[in-house]
């Protein structure tokens, strides 16, 4: 645990020692959200498979039945297989990116905001400036951040907002003077 017992807040204690009986709740809540929506949820579902076939027949290709396993990270390893058509087979990548997250410990790498699903995977060198799909060129980054970057490399972008940095604390000194 990240946190010692004896620094723990009143809430994080409160959940440590509760923990079973709160995902019980929580699975609880979770099948009856499901339930009270299903025809919907069944619906949207159908009328995506009908309106993308090619896709939905790709990912149960390389699903090979895993699909529902790590979807989240499973669903970026093909979207980046799809666009670079790496060698890489689909289930080493999506194991590559889990890792990569839990390194990260489930934080940006530039904001340092802990990430949610809408986080985007980044090439320290883009692929369009010659980087790759190596585990050394990825990082999980918030949307926000990884927009502004666009084609930077890493390093061009930290020596961006280092200069950004710089010149706003110059332009609050000066009207402090």
């Amino acid at each position: 645990m990240r946190v010692p017992i004896e620094e723990r807040s009143k809430a994080l204690a409160y959940y440590h020692a509760n923990i079973d009986r709160l995902r019980a709740y929580q699975r609880q809540r979770a099948k009856e959200r499901y339930y009270r929506d299903k025809a919907t949820k069944i619906a949207k579902n159908a009328a995506y498979r009908k309106n993308n076939p090619d896709k939905w027949k790709r990912i149960k290709a390389l699903s090979n039945g895993k699909y529902y396993k790590r979807r989240f990270f499973f669903l970026r390893a093909l979207h980046i297989i799809a666009r670079t058509q790496d060698t890489i087979s689909h289930e080493q990548l999506s194991w590559m990116l889990a890792c990569l997250w839990h390194k990260q410990r489930g934080r940006c790498a530039y904001t340092g905001k802990r990430l949610d699903r809408t986080a985007n995977l980044d090439h320290k060198t883009p692929i369009s400036r010659g980087g790759d799909n190596s585990l050394d060129n990825l990082q999980w980054t918030t949307a926000q951040a990884n927009s502004v970057k666009g084609a930077m490399t890493h390093q061009e972008f930290i020596s961006l907002c280092s200069d950004i940095s710089a010149y706003i604390q110059q332009t609050i000194e000066k009207r402090l003077v």
